[in-house]
């Protein structure tokens, strides 16, 4: 797997952070026009997700923390010319929802 890892800095508290994050997940049925099929799971202040981003599998991990998140995004190999414009897909989605 190839793996891509994002750190995006946000105005809130954790908690604050991760009950948007909860919101946003839920009431976009877990994803948008380019990220499709989202599943996710939270535990605690961390959330675990898999769907796809233009066809392309990804997986991963969401870590809250006071004024950041942590993103651990892994794609299939043979995706691995996309990472990086799958890397960005995901930091603009989480910058323009945690704005």
């Amino acid at each position: 797997m190839a793996e891509a890892e994002l750190e995006i800095e946000h105005k809130f508290s954790r908690d604050e952070a991760v009950s948007k994050l909860q919101r946003l997940l839920v009431a976009n049925g877990g994803g948008d026009s380019l990220l499709r099929g989202l599943d996710f799971a939270r535990d605690d202040d961390e959330f675990s997700f898999s769907g796809k981003i233009k066809g392309i599998e990804v997986s991963g991990v969401v870590r809250v923390f006071d004024r950041s998140v942590r993103i651990l995004v892994s794609l299939p190999w043979a995706a691995q010319p996309f990472r990086e414009s799958a890397g960005r897909y995901i930091r603009e989605y989480f910058e323009a929802n945690l704005a």
